[in-house]
């Protein structure tokens, strides 16, 4: 499970999700800050799983390097425990 932000420190507009975002739509590259509450996440700065990669794993991160701040096309899960028990 993730949450995204479209502002630093948890700000602005959010959504929440378990699930691969392999097209953001109204979401690409406005991500300024992320939670993720549980897996491993991988984020690419171009859509469909492309572009430089930023690995995160359970934590707040209320903000987002240079390269990858407003940057976000697309992200998915590599290891997420809520998955495993379906």
């Amino acid at each position: 499970m993730v949450d995204i932000f479209s502002e630093p420190n948890f700000a602005g507009e959010t959504d929440e999700t378990d699930e691969n975002q392999p097209d953001l739509g109204e979401w690409d590259k406005i991500i300024a800050s992320i939670e993720v509450k549980s897996g491993t996440w991988d984020f690419f700065t171009e859509p469909d799983f492309k572009g430089d990669a930023l690995r995160l794993a359970p934590g707040k991160y209320p903000t987002l390097t240079g390269t990858f701040n407003k940057k976000i096309g697309s992200f998915l899960c590599l290891d997420n425990k809520v998955e495993d028990n379906k």
